[in-house]
């Protein structure tokens, strides 16, 4: 898969230098991804939130400029602004990470919930259906709001952490899926044969990516 890419990039066939150096680096950073993901996000939240405040605050500014004349004293009013917000965001980084990670834990929580309670409706939904008989038709609709409601905000409740699991997960099988496919590319170039690939080591990589994430934190 990423071959046809290297090909298509640099034009310097399966084994070309530069083809070796670019897979090696995405090698590196995939199994970086799937081992060290979540740990990495930890870290960057407040530094990637402190550059974005200070984007924002660098576009109202300039909205600013924009009116009337470029005075020296507005851009320093500007760039003193942009600070201040990237220092503002930078201590309030851990709080905002705490807020989106409940939030998201929240609505996980909430959309599990509420589909559990459908697909069971679902699945017993012709049954009922035929002891209840004509006069109850639409029964499904009303139990899935009736109970999917309730259901949804209980399990929202107790949801504390999956959003960490999602993270987990999601970053354990991109770099899994980036690493191996390189590695791939890899053995083509060297004409070698890596003991096994494709699916298996992905799925290999990625549980051992996951294991080390979630213990590491």
């Amino acid at each position: 898969m990423l071959q046809s890419f290297f090909d298509a990039a640099w034009g310097s066939g399966p084994c070309g230098v530069w083809v070796t150096v670019f897979a090696s680096i995405l090698c590196a950073v995939g199994l970086g991804i799937a081992f060290f993901g979540y740990r990495l996000y930890s870290r960057a939240f407040g530094a990637f939130l402190c550059l974005f405040a200070f984007a924002v605050e660098a576009v109202i500014g300039t909205q600013w400029l924009q009116t009337g004349t470029r005075s020296l004293g507005k851009k320093l009013v500007i760039s003193f602004c942009c600070v201040l917000w990237a220092l503002l965001a930078r201590a309030w980084a851990p709080k905002m990470k705490s807020f989106l990670e409940q939030l998201l834990d929240t609505f996980l929580g909430a959309i599990t919930g509420f589909l559990v309670v459908v697909l069971l409706v679902d699945l017993v939904s012709s049954q009922v259906s035929s002891a209840l008989g004509a006069d109850y038709a639409g029964w499904d609709a009303f139990a899935v709001l009736t109970l999917g409601i309730p259901v949804a905000l209980a399990v929202s409740w107790h949801s504390r952490g999956w959003s960490k699991i999602l993270f987990v997960l999601a970053t354990s099988i991109l770099g899994a899926l980036v690493a191996v496919n390189a590695a791939s590319a890899i053995s083509m170039c060297a004409h070698r044969q890596i003991p096994f690939g494709g699916a298996p080591a992905v799925l290999l990589v990625a549980a051992l990516g996951a294991l080390v994430q979630w213990f590491l934190d």
